[in-house]
């Protein structure tokens, strides 16, 4: 697992997480049936033009692939977040 953050700027930074990942599939016997292995990323920008208002903007994948069968897409996903802080 890998994990890199960039501030940009003082209001703007990037975070992006890479990770390995390995399963073992085992029968009643535990004897091995399958294998699996993967790769996960995320991604995150994040905005604060001001104390207590915010906005994120997240991306993520994740890669599967067994000896068998070519790199495959399983899930991705894509979210926007924002807080905003109201003074009255």
């Amino acid at each position: 697992r890998t994990k890199w953050v960039l501030g940009i700027t003082r209001a703007l930074s990037v975070r992006v997480i890479v990770q390995g990942r390995h399963e073992t599939t085992l029968d009643v016997d535990r004897e091995v049936v399958g294998a699996e292995s993967g790769l996960d990323l995320s991604a995150l920008v994040t905005l604060i033009p001001s104390p207590g208002t915010s906005i994120h903007l997240g991306f993520g994948e994740r890669w599967s692939w067994d000896p068998d069968v070519d790199i495959r897409t399983e899930q991705r996903d894509l979210f926007l977040k924002a807080s905003l802080l109201i003074r009255l």
